[in-house]
C-alpha cells in the first residue's frame, strides 16, 4: 500500500529516519497545534479504519532493503501515533525483524496515563513525547486538544513514565512566538522537566509551514529561554546533518513532500542531482508548489 512510509528523512534530532505513517489516509489527532505542519482538523479519540500491523511490517521490510542506511524507524502519523490501536502488536513485530535501526515514536504525550499504552512506549527504545507548556490556558491556546485533556494530569503521567522507563526519554518543547516564550513560561516548565526528569530536553521552533499563522523564534530567543531549564541536557535542534545524497522515484518523492515539506537547504545538501531535476518537473508540472515562511523556502506536495 501507498503512503504507509516516507523518507529517508534527515532529522535534526535524529539522523536518518524512514517514517512510518499509522494514520495515512487523513488527519487524526487529538490535539490540534497552532504550529502543526498539517492543516487544522477538529480533535478525535481514534484513528479510523486502521491498517493492519502484517501491511506495515511487510512495507518496512521492503523499506529497509531500499534504504538500508536508516538508522531509526520512526513510529508517527497525520496526527497522534498512540491513537493507532495495534500500536502494540506493529512495535513486538518491528522488534521480532531483529534489524539495526532503533525504533523511535514521535508522540504528543497526550495518552501518556493509560496504562497500556504507556507499557507499549516502554518496549521503544527512543521514546519523544510533548510539553509545550504547564499553565492549563497556554496549554490550551497552543495545542487546543479535545475535551476532556489537562496538562496537570499529562505531567503527571510523564513523571510516571520517566521513573519507570529503560530506553531513551526526550521531552520536546515546541517555542511559538507571543504564547510560550516567555521566561515565566519557562520558570513554570522547568519546574515540572525538574519533576519528570527526561534524559534530554529539546527546546525548539516552527521550522516548517504551520496550519495556523503563528511564527517562531529566533534562534538567539531559544538559547535564552532554554537557558532557563536546570539540571537536565538541553538541546537546540537548528540546523541537520546531512549524511549522504538520496534518490527519488516520483511515487517516494511526492510521499516525502506530503509527509514532510523540504526546504532549500534539504533539497541542496540531500537530494540526489536526478531528484533536483524530478523536482523541478514536479514544479513545472503544478504538482508540487514552494510556500515561502519566514524568509524560509519550503516544497510541498
Amino acid at each position: 500500500m501507498e503512503g504507509l512510509i516516507f523518507g529517508p528523512v534527515t532529522s535534526r534530532r535524529f539522523g536518518i529516519s524512514l517514517g512510518v505513517d499509522l494514520s495515512p489516509n487523513e488527519k487524526r489527532c487529538n490535539f490540534d497545534c497552532l504550529y502543526c505542519e498539517l492543516a487544522g482538523a477538529k480533535p478525535v479519540s481514534f484513528i479510523k479504519d486502521p491498517i493492519l500491523p502484517e501491511v506495515y511490517i511487510e512495507t518496512i521490510k521492503k523499506s529497509l532493503k531500499e534504504f538500508p542506511q536508516s538508522q531509526f524507524i520512526t513510529l508517527t502519523a497525520n496526527g497522534e501515533p498512540t491513537l493507532y490501536p495495534y500500536l502494540d502488536e506493529l512495535v513486538d513485530m518491528i522488534k521480532a525483524l531483529h534489524v539495526k535501526q532503533k525504533v523511535l515514536i514521535l508522540s504528543n504525550g497526550s495518552t501518556i496515563m493509560d496504562p497500556k499504552i504507556a507499557a507499549t512506549l516502554h518496549k521503544i527504545d527512543v521514546v519523544k513525547l510533548s510539553l509545550d507548556a504547564v499553565s492549563e490556558r497556554t496549554f490550551k491556546r497552543i495545542d487546543r486538544p479535545i475535551k476532556g485533556l489537562h496538562v496537570k494530569d499529562i505531567i503527571q503521567g510523564l513523571k510516571q513514565f520517566s521513573k519507570e522507563h529503560k530506553g531513551v526519554f526526550i521531552l520536546e518543547v515546541l517555542v511559538v512566538k507571543g504564547l510560550n516564550d516567555s521566561v515565566e513560561e519557562f520558570e513554570k516548565l522547568n519546574d515540572a522537566i525538574g519533576m519528570i526528569k527526561p534524559d534530554r530536553v529539546d527546546v525548539g521552533t516552527i521550522a516548517r509551514p504551520p496550519a495556523y499563522k503563528v511564527q517562531g523564534v529566533s534562534k538567539k530567543e531559544l538559547e535564552v529561554l532554554a537557558a532557563i531549564i536546570e539540571n537536565i541536557p538541553v538541546t537546540i535542534p537548528w540546523e541537520a546533518s546531512y549524511a549522504s545524497f538520496y534518490e527519488f522515484n516520483k511515487k517516494d518523492l511526492l510521499e516525502l513532500l506530503k509527509k514532510r515539506p523540504q526546504n532549500a537547504d534539504d533539497v541542496k545538501r540531500s537530494f540526489s542531482p536526478a531528484s533536483k531535476l524530478l523536482l523541478d518537473e514536479l514544479i513545472e508540472a503544478g504538482v508540487v508548489r514552494i510556500q515561502e515562511v519566514a524568509g524560509v523556502k519550503f516544497y510541498k506536495a
